[in-house]
């Protein structure tokens, strides 16, 4: 795995835990979260 993958794969990973632990939650909720874009959120969720 490239170095560059790994933080990326690291926020995936950190975005599906999230998703699953609650009920509902938003876009704009999670990147507040992670501290990235909501676009990114979207790209991430379409990832997966």
């Amino acid at each position: 795995m490239e170095e560059k993958e790994k933080p990326r794969l690291s926020r995936l990973t950190a975005i599906i835990t999230q998703l699953q632990s609650k009920r509902v939650v938003t876009a704009k909720y999670l990147a507040e979260r992670r501290k990235v874009s909501t676009g990114t959120i979207y790209l991430f969720t379409n990832c997966i």
